[in-house]
């Protein structure tokens, strides 16, 4: 298929034509994802990256894409709550101490 919408939306011009596929140019690919967000084939493009703590990742459908992309949010959005609200020890701890 030489549909090439996955070109088109590479943001870096990773991706190129070359007799019949798509190649693609490791050194600007940033791992976005955003060749498979505009595929409409499903696993024509795969894509495996690893994160800098050693996990690698791997999709090549945009459900899978997208569902990875939640489940790094939540962590992110997790970990903020942690950072910004005390823990519940910590805070009936320091209600007691107000009750004193």
């Amino acid at each position: 298929m030489e549909c090439k919408l996955c070109i088109k939306a590479c943001p870096t011009n990773a991706l190129f034509w070359k007799a019949g596929e798509v190649g693609i140019t490791k050194e600007l690919c940033i791992y976005c994802g955003a060749c498979v967000l505009n595929c409409i084939v499903d696993d024509c493009i795969k894509i495996v990256r690893k994160r800098e703590n050693g996990e690698v990742e791997s999709f090549s459908k945009p459900r899978e894409l997208t569902a990875l992309q939640h489940s790094i949010n939540v962590k992110k959005r997790s970990k903020r709550i942690q950072e910004v609200f005390p823990k519940v020890e910590d805070y009936l701890k320091r209600y007691r101490e107000m009750e004193k």
